[in-house]
């Protein structure tokens, strides 16, 4: 009898990942497990706090890249006005996009809503979604992705139809990079909420948005290869950067 494949939840990819190793190392005793446990407890804490808290003081690398005016980089740069940490709040709900496209900034210097659409940089869920390709019954909210902007990801969206050569080509080349161990913080998903029959690359105060006719692999590889890792303001680890 075949089983039934568990459906993903929203926000999470189909396909399986790497599972948990089932065996310890050789001489790994249960004091030594025990120890481990205690680490990672206090690290998955501390980790709770800083995000809950609106994210962490900015200790990596990346802060002035969010600034990087340079019309040598592919794509678009796309003014946050605030500066980071300013520029990436967390909030809870859904965030509007800005009235005529710019920025607006509370009385607390903080971002209040999205500059372009899609997003790529702004207040945010506090929860990434998990690196992966989505597809229409599980899309991302731009909530939760542009929480994955913040840590060194590239996000691809796309909206269209009869367009079915084309995303497996994109879902291709994201299958290519995932099984890099430092392109782990890629996401692929549906993005119903800009124009129709468009391609879109973002990542931190960039974007390269573009008709379907003028997709090439050349050019999201571009995006991909110049800005995964670029923007890393927290030294987020786990991400493969």
């Amino acid at each position: 009898m075949r089983r039934r494949q568990r459906k993903p939840t929203r926000g999470q990819p189909r396909g399986g990942g790497g599972g948990l190793p089932r065996l310890l190392p050789p001489g790994w005793g249960m004091p030594a497990v025990a120890g481990l446990l205690v680490i990672a407890v206090i690290a998955v804490i501390g980790f709770a706090v800083m995000q809950a808290s609106g994210g962490g003081a900015p200790t990596g690398r990346g802060v002035e890249e969010e600034q990087d005016q340079s019309p040598n980089l592919p794509g678009t740069w796309i003014d946050p006005v605030a500066k980071y940490p300013d520029s990436a709040q967390h909030v809870s709900g859904e965030v509007p996009f800005c009235e005529g496209g710019k920025q607006e900034i509370n009385s607390e210097g903080k971002a209040t809503c999205y500059a372009s659409n899609p997003p790529t940089s702004g207040p945010h869920s506090g929860t990434p979604a998990r690196p992966g390709i989505y597809d229409d019954s599980n899309p991302v909210p731009k909530e939760n992705f542009v929480h994955n902007l913040e840590h060194t990801g590239v996000v691809l969206l796309y909206n269209c139809t009869n367009c079915d050569e084309t995303v497996q080509k994109l879902r291709d080349i994201f299958q290519g990079y995932l099984k890099d161990s430092r392109s782990q913080a890629l996401v692929m998903t549906p993005y119903k909420e800009m124009e129709p029959e468009t391609i879109a690359l973002a990542s931190w105060s960039r974007l390269d948005k573009f008709p379907v006719s003028e997709y090439s692999k050349e050019r999201v590889d571009e995006f991909i290869d110049v800005f995964k890792c670029r923007f890393n303001p927290e030294t987020m680890p786990g991400s493969g950067c």
